[in-house]
């Protein structure tokens, strides 16, 4: 459905974007039934699929939002970056074996809610920038 609406040519970015995180997930799932969720790394099993789907889809989610919103490149690129460096941290963290390397674990939490959080002020920023432009009923 999504491809015949882009073939349509109306909002064409929107469909792309949608498709290939529909796609992308479709296919974590698929993997996840099949049994090829987890992996072992340092004797702990690890949602390996739920992370590569993570860092494949969330940033093109932001992508599509940034751009329905109209938020400046630099911005949408900063949004993107903050969002991969926080599931990195996110992902590191959750790996490392807790009574081990507990502030290692906690360290890279650290770094990801870091980054979490200037995602979220860039998002806020955005999101007042369009309150300034006259767009309080689309956000609403």
């Amino acid at each position: 459905v999504l491809l015949a609406l882009w073939a349509r040519h109306v909002n064409e970015e929107a469909y792309v974007v949608t498709f290939f995180v529909m796609a992308i997930a479709a296919m974590a799932y698929l993997a996840k039934v099949s049994g090829m969720g987890e992996g072992v790394v340092a004797g702990k099993k690890v949602p390996i699929i739920r992370y590569i789907d993570w860092i494949a889809t969330t940033p093109l989610m932001l992508f599509e939002l940034c751009m329905i919103g109209g938020a400046k490149k630099h911005t949408t690129i900063l949004i993107i970056g903050c969002d991969l460096l926080m599931l990195t941290g996110g992902i590191v963290s959750a790996m490392l074996v807790p009574k081990e390397k507990v502030l290692q674990k906690n360290l890279w939490f650290g770094m990801s809610v870091f980054f979490f959080i200037i995602m979220v002020v860039a998002l806020e920023v955005g999101h007042e920038t369009l309150i300034g432009k006259g767009y309080e009923r689309v956000i609403e």
